[in-house]
């Protein structure tokens, strides 16, 4: 019987890198990065405002994208897309078309927020925009509100670490609404510094790869956004103060919990 999986993740950790990996057609498994990207123009805020705001106008894109997924199911053992679906919304998925595994990919929050910052939405809109004020608050709502301090007065930055602290929390999440998908976590550094872990994820969905193929693919770039260094020392040194005292409050506990 065919699976369908997800690789999860905030983005700027690799996914795009690790479905290119894993899509190897000739061994029966297929993978897609952002494939739902590819039925609509809109912009990645623009798809979480129709996503939550109106659902209904949603189903014109959920249900090509599960039908060509299904129609997939039917040729290949291992289906699986990359980042389509923010952590929040992969239950809803799960309703249409059901998840066998998730894969989550998590990053160094010091190069990964930088990354994020600098090369995405959340660098670019106004603190005042939905993305802020609605959308990243669902997910400081769900975690039960920490660091009390009421949600209006959280700095943009601030709001910006709270999304790498879901690394954290989303994972066990996604354990406890998604009882029957196999939930595993995996660090982007031990992906591609650790032969033995690389192997060992590729393996497991069947897949057989030569060892000296998977060295050479952990030093490649894929879909690399900051071409300066990613040494989290060197990028911490160029933080100003208020940003570290930030990342220290916010995301020091998600980064001792990932053994970063």
């Amino acid at each position: 019987m065919s699976q369908f999986a997800l690789i999860a993740g905030i983005g700027h950790c690799g996914t795009k890198w690790l479905a290119q990996l894993l899509d190897r057609q000739d061994q029966g498994v297929v993978f897609y990065h952002q494939y739902k990207y590819t039925l609509t123009p809109l912009s990645w805020d623009s798809w979480l405002i129709m996503e939550h705001e109106r659902p209904l106008a949603m189903a014109e894109y959920l249900e090509p994208y599960c039908e060509l997924m299904q129609g997939q199911m039917r040729k290949y053992r291992v289906v699986g897309d990359a980042i389509s679906w923010m952590p929040i919304s992969i239950p809803d998925i799960d309703g249409r078309i059901h998840i066998d595994r998730i894969v989550y990919l998590v990053r160094n929050g010091i190069p990964q927020l930088n990354s994020i910052w600098h090369r995405s939405q959340f660098g670019r809109n106004p603190p005042d925009s939905w993305m802020f004020t609605d959308y990243m608050k669902r997910y400081w709502d769900l975690m039960g509100r920490p660091y009390k301090k009421k949600w209006n007065n959280w700095t943009q930055w601030e709001k910006t670490c709270l999304w790498w602290a879901t690394n954290a929390f989303m994972p066990g999440w996604l354990k406890v609404q998604l009882p029957e998908a196999q939930v595993d976590v995996y660090r982007l550094e031990d992906l591609v510094g650790d032969i033995s872990v690389l192997t060992g994820l590729v393996q497991s969905f069947g897949l057989e790869i030569p060892e000296g193929k998977l060295m050479a693919y952990q030093g490649k770039d894929v879909n690399r956004k900051i071409q300066e260094s990613h040494d989290p020392k060197a990028i911490w040194q160029a933080w100003h103060k208020e940003w570290r005292e930030a990342f220290v409050s916010i995301c020091w506990p998600g980064m001792a919990q990932l053994g970063y």
